[in-house]
């Protein structure tokens, strides 16, 4: 080990670096070599996610864990699960969450799938719960949390050295990168409060430079449009500045910036949405990329003002589309996160007011683990801001066909969402022409989300398809095809779209041609126009010779929609009563039972109201969508 550190580490860098060398020449005193290494990194001024001032932050996360009881319940009761070798993934933003846990006795395998879903071994490989470690043993001081970070990642070292078999398991490019981030925020939380062995720490650095010299490899410019890269070089540029003294960390950072703004140019739409159509991916990578941002910042680094612009506009689109109670919207391959973590870090680092109205309105624990004490002040300026009713209008993001109707004046507090866009890659569900609504605080009609993403077990073709999205389907087949999980053999073209909003009416068009290659061609349109504040007029336009057997899909969050009549149905919950009336005399409704998944791995029964109707030649209907508070 001492010769290959001597090789990758600049210890002129540090203090103490000639008597570090000079206990490495020896192995009866690598380990004190270590420690002087440990000792560096424990006084280094690197402004990580604690800032310069870590006491300061320190002290505030331990003041703030005691009062956000529930918070630093959930925090220590994950990672107690994972002191007893309870593997369960449940933490905010964790990609692909588990339900159930595995029982590790003893050894860890980081290459085991034990259900079959390789997802699960994906994610026991980012190590998405270290710093989840070092967050319970800065709240308890017990050092059952040190131990057992300080095993698993021994463990992992010293078990799962790359080779090119590895890449479909604990060695994903994606992963790789996700868990240098990981280790980041880990080491700098548990540096600022104690030590780590020293030894372990020397093995530690020798893993980072073999991610390093693994990044260099996959950092081609083809590879520039795919979500990985971002998250990958998220963890390496954290990492190149944190280890500024390995000597490959400059050339490392060179070639990961030129990289990603290479990705940012390839990946974001003009309008700042991410080209995969997906709002969770949409939101990792900006996340991913407001991490470097906050980092280089902070240490002194510029970044080139296309790379600033450019995540700006993806952090509008996120403000935008976020529901009224702060969470995602479940598009594409989406759960139902909380937004204003990712938004509250995207309003300390860009000063945009608008921003501010997604943030905390409360001082948490987990933004003071990404931000250190100075959100204190930060905190003092966003309540401020919060004081005064955010001016979200309605707004057009053409590129992508995202369209959100918006009455934020009215004690409604209504947001609609239209899609007309393109499907994006794999992450893209059947929703051209779908709608939700989300009004009095509640979802009403909704996007079904992912749940899976296992091809084989039907779930996914269930989630993706146009039934489990408020839009149409015509002689009972969907308008796009899939031969798998992420390949789509026939997709549905867009047309153009049309839009006008004003204080008391929205109005859009969409329409796709998923359905010219029938025998009988049907070119279909859908025109929404937003009544403010509760009147939305559906109508469905079908350009066709022939007969055709129409479907239109509304998806409820609840089971409590029922049907009034063969043309009405009704839908209350305690706080809104809706009334979902067919004008034309041709169809019917019925009730149905619809599955719908907040988040990865979960699913809920729920209920989709479906309108029927057989239609010949050129054809309208018209469908009054009336909503209020319930009386």
């Amino acid at each position: 080990m001492n010769k290959t550190l001597q090789k990758i580490i600049d210890f002129s860098k540090m203090k103490d670096g000639e008597e570090i060398l000079r206990l490495l020449e020896s192995p009866e005193t690598l380990g004190n070599a270590g420690d002087l290494v440990v000792e560096h990194y424990k006084s280094k001024q690197y402004k990580g996610f604690l800032g310069e001032n870590k006491i300061e932050s320190i002290e505030a996360f331990k003041k703030y864990a005691e009062r956000n009881s529930l918070e630093t319940a959930e925090i220590l009761s994950r990672a107690d699960n994972f002191v007893r070798g309870n593997f369960v993934f449940r933490e905010p933003w964790d990609m692909e969450r588990t339900i159930d846990g595995l029982q590790f006795e003893g050894e860890i395998d980081w290459e085991c799938n034990p259900k079959g879903d390789p997802e699960w071994t994906w994610m026991v490989n980012r190590h998405s719960y270290f710093p989840g470690l070092a967050q319970a043993y800065v709240i308890t001081g017990d050092e059952k949390y040190k131990e057992c970070f300080e095993d698993h990642i021994r463990s992992w070292i010293a078990t799962q050295k790359y080779v090119v078999s590895k890449e479909n398991t604990s060695w994903r490019t994606i992963d790789s990168g996700i868990r240098l981030r990981n280790w980041a925020k880990a080491l700098e939380m548990f540096l600022a409060v104690t030590t780590i062995d020293g030894e372990l720490f020397l093995q530690i650095i020798e893993s980072i430079v073999e991610h390093f010299e693994y990044s260099a490899q996959k950092a081609g410019l083809e590879r520039a449009q795919s979500n990985w890269v971002i998250l990958e070089h998220n963890g390496v540029q954290i990492m190149t500045i944190y280890f500024d003294e390995i000597v490959t960390s400059i050339a490392t950072r060179e070639v990961g910036i030129k990289l990603l703004e290479e990705a940012l140019d390839l990946q974001i739409h003009p309008d700042g949405m991410h080209w995969e159509q997906s709002f969770q991916y949409h939101n990792e990578v900006l996340f991913g990329y407001l991490e470097i941002m906050l980092i280089c910042q902070r240490n002194g680094i510029v970044l080139s003002e296309a790379f600033v612009a450019a995540c700006q506009k993806m952090a509008t689109m996120s403000i935008y589309s976020m529901r009224p109670d702060k969470k995602q919207l479940a598009y594409g391959d989406s759960d139902n996160e909380d937004m204003q973590l990712i938004l509250t870090l995207a309003y300390a680092i860009m000063k945009e007011e608008i921003l501010a109205h997604g943030c905390y309105s409360e001082i948490t624990n987990d933004v003071l683990s990404l931000l250190g004490s100075e959100y204190l002040d930060i905190h003092q300026r966003i309540q401020e801001i919060q004081k005064h009713k955010a001016s979200l209008q309605s707004k057009a993001f053409e590129h992508s066909g995202l369209f959100f109707l918006k009455d934020d004046g009215a004690d409604t507090n209504t947001h609609i969402m239209f899609k007309c866009g393109p499907l994006g890659g794999g992450h893209g569900h059947d929703d051209v022409l779908h709608f939700d609504i989300f009004t009095q605080g509640s979802p009403i009609l909704i996007d079904s989300g992912r749940y899976t993403y296992e091809f084989l077990t039907t779930q996914r073709s269930y989630f993706k398809d146009c039934t489990a999205h408020s839009t149409i389907k015509i002689d009972g087949r969907n308008f796009n095809e899939h031969s798998s999980s992420w390949v789509t053999d026939k997709v549905a073209t867009p047309l153009p779209t049309k839009h006008a909003f004003s204080q008391q009416i929205d109005f859009v068009q969409g329409g796709h041609l998923g359905y010219f290659g029938l025998e009988d061609a049907v070119i279909v349109q859908r025109k929404l126009i937003y009544i403010k504040p509760g009147i939305l007029v559906i109508t469905d336009e079908f350009t066709c010779k022939g007969e055709h057997i129409v479907e239109q899909y509304f998806n409820f969050e609840k089971d409590s929609v029922r049907l009034k009549n063969r043309q009405q149905a009704i839908f209350e919950d305690e706080n809104t009563c809706l009334e979902i009336t067919a004008l034309h005399t041709s169809g019917y409704f019925e009730v149905q039972p619809n599955e719908i998944s907040h988040s990865y791995n979960e699913k809920k029964l729920s209920h989709r109201l479906v309108g029927k109707t057989t239609i010949t030649g050129t054809t309208t209907l018209v469908t009054v969508i009336q909503f209020g508070a319930k009386e």
